[in-house]
């Protein structure tokens, strides 16, 4: 059983685990379960629980659960300085470079940071001053945020 999924439905996150019901416990199988739920780069966080479920022998199995924390998706980025450069170039920018941020993507906080430089780089050919890039992140809901990126 999975819970905490939106995007995904339960058939696809059940394709990234090999524990099945029925089969055996092997602490070492749940485990590479956990670790191919976050390889695939989706979830902030993967918990395996216990629930106990009576069976049609009138004992009591215990049921696996996989709680899963999925990446929230960015809802908007905001540029919140003045700049030689449009708006649209530097979102442009952003999505085709290593950063790869763009709206509708999933949020990563590393990208995030990346971006950051990114824009600082894109600015410096025609600063005159020192200054620094930070990305804000804000929570637009509990699978969305926003991002924000603001001049210091």
């Amino acid at each position: 059983m999975v819970r905490g999924n939106s995007r995904f439905d339960e058939a696809t996150v059940k394709s990234w685990i090999l524990t099945r019901p029925g089969t055996k416990y092997s602490p070492k199988k749940l485990d590479g379960d956990v670790r191919r739920l976050f390889s695939t780069g989706h979830f902030t966080d993967v918990k395996v629980l216990w629930e106990q479920e009576d069976n049609s022998e009138g004992s009591t199995d215990r049921a696996i659960i996989f709680e899963v924390m999925e990446r929230p998706l960015i809802a908007e980025i905001n540029i919140d300085f003045s700049a030689n450069l449009s708006k649209a170039d530097i979102l442009s920018r952003l999505r085709h470079s290593d950063a790869g941020i763009a709206v509708g993507e999933e949020f990563d906080p590393v990208k995030v940071r990346g971006a950051a430089k990114l824009i600082e780089q894109m600015m410096r050919s025609d600063a005159t001053q020192q200054f620094k890039i930070t990305a804000f992140v804000e929570d637009v809901a509990r699978t969305s945020v926003r991002v924000i990126f603001k001049i210091e």
